[in-house]
């Protein structure tokens, strides 16, 4: 059986068919109607939920999630909030009255999931304009932004009232922890390993089940082209893997640190890869996506693996075998191909201080400012020897070719270059000695050719200007 608290209530039900995810099983085997399908892709956020996780200290962290591109069965031990859970017919919730008093429902389709992301966030204890940005990943399509805006605004300043009795769900939510301490599945289909090593046992006892860790790119294929899995691994339960380590030598990145948490984690350490990470999806989005995943998924568009591969980043490997490291630079063989072996689990990325210590300049192209998938990605990591001069040049690219990739010919030219004469004529030509870009439905081969290389040729002249006045950003 299911163990998990839905609304405020324990609940214990029969296990979802592994390949469900929340929205389809709300909709189709529990009968609540509110949360709508607008995309099936994560990107318009009528199906948003709000998930509840029991935390170290005891207390349950709230965030909203897209209910379309979450498996059900990762609900064990977890609270489910949906919009009929938020208030009634007969009394609303504060998040659910502000929407009325300013008019922000229009056809209503949207409703139910600016209410969720609403809730979720006023618990959090966001202010104003953080509530508003919150809201980036639900979509209006009456184009009702400007009242539902002033809705968010005037619930930031109200006290925070939760629809249950959090007490007891806590209680509820300890127990279901302490029952599953040492087991590590939530059915014979859906394997939910709450260590690393169990993780491992499970990966070899299971060859052709999936991993699973966000499941925010896996969910968005499986609900377009319709595919479908023996059994998953779902790695969201494990801790170990969810920490961000520092010493003076390195920062250790564990493969289930989310992208929200890497937002909070760089607002004081990055302000380049902070304006990233910001650009990086949604809310909903950023709350399930992982570190780990963005890297194992191997896309050429992935938004990580550039920076990563620009601060000489190298990732931990586990299998029943050991630990084994490689730098990242090894790990991508081809298009959606790596080094990963049978038996192997990525769960860990490491990152040198040293390399975080480099000026960095990063900057993405897309046809969205938000929430959108890169054209190119160029990333510049350096120090500044002089005027015009730059040493330990790293250049990671993505969206360029089959791989994300360094331009280690290109990072060897500019050591004896005066960066600051170099046009962006001499920057393709060498450019194009360390890749060939491609071409396909966002960009040509020779746009990104061109405007990668104007992208190194602002970044280098911004590296020696900023950091001769002290003003760049370090990483």
């Amino acid at each position: 059986m299911l163990d998990f608290v839905l609304n405020g209530q324990a609940m214990q039900v029969p296990f979802p068919e592994p390949n469900q995810s929340i929205l389809n099983w709300l909709r189709t085997d529990l009968g609540l109607m509110g949360s709508k399908e607008g995309c099936a892709t994560g990107d318009c956020g009528a199906c948003t939920v709000v998930i509840g996780d029991i935390q170290k200290d005891g207390q349950v962290r709230y965030q909203a999630v897209n209910g379309c591109i979450t498996l059900a069965n990762t609900l064990q031990g977890r609270h489910l909030l949906t919009v009929e859970g938020v208030g009634s017919k007969d009394t609303l919730h504060p998040c659910q009255q502000v929407m009325v008093d300013h008019h922000g429902t229009q056809c209503g389709y949207c409703t139910p999931g600016f209410v969720m992301s609403l809730f979720a966030g006023h618990c959090n204890g966001l202010d104003a304009q953080a509530m508003s940005a919150a809201l980036g990943g639900n979509l209006c399509r009456c184009t009702g932004y400007t009242t539902i805006r002033d809705a968010a605004t005037e619930l930031a300043a109200k006290p925070c009232v939760m629809p249950f009795d959090p007490a007891e769900v806590q209680g509820a939510l300890q127990q279901v922890k302490a029952d599953s301490a040492a087991n590590a599945s939530a059915s014979p289909a859906f394997v939910i390993p709450r260590t690393i090593e169990q993780a491992v046992t499970a990966i070899n006892r299971y060859p052709d089940y999936k991993l699973v860790a966000g499941g925010t790119d896996l969910l968005v294929e499986m609900n377009v082209f319709h595919r479908r899995y023996p059994g998953f691994i779902w790695l969201g339960g494990i801790e170990g893997m969810q920490q961000i380590e520092e010493n003076a030598e390195v920062v250790r990145f564990g493969a289930g640190v989310t992208f929200n948490q890497l937002m909070q984690w760089s607002a004081s350490q990055s302000a380049p890869l902070h304006a990233l990470l910001d650009r990086v999806a949604a809310n909903q989005v950023r709350n399930q996506g992982t570190l780990g995943g963005n890297i194992v998924n191997a896309s050429p568009v992935g938004d990580m693996p550039p920076v990563l591969l620009a601060l000489d980043a190298s990732i931990e490997l586990t299998s029943a075998e050991g630990v084994r490291q490689m730098p990242l630079s090894d790990f991508f063989l081809g298009y959606r191909q790596t080094a990963l072996q049978q038996g192997e689990l990525l769960t860990a990325v490491i990152v040198p201080r040293a390399a975080l210590a480099r000026p960095l300049f990063i900057h993405k192209i897309s046809k969205r400012w938000e929430d959108d998938i890169a054209s190119t990605l160029l990333v510049l990591s350096a120090k500044v020897a002089d005027a015009g001069r730059l040493t330990d040049i790293h250049i990671g690219l993505g969206g360029m070719a089959a791989i994300p990739c360094r331009a280690t010919h290109t990072e060897q030219w500019l050591q004896q270059a005066d960066v600051l004469a170099i046009s962006s004529d001499e920057l393709l030509t060498e450019l194009g000695r360390d890749v060939q870009p491609m071409s396909d439905a966002r960009a040509s081969a020779q746009y990104r050719a061109g405007v990668t290389a104007t992208l190194l040729k602002r970044g280098l002249k911004q590296l020696c200007s900023e950091v001769q006045k002290g003003g760049l950003s370090h990483a």
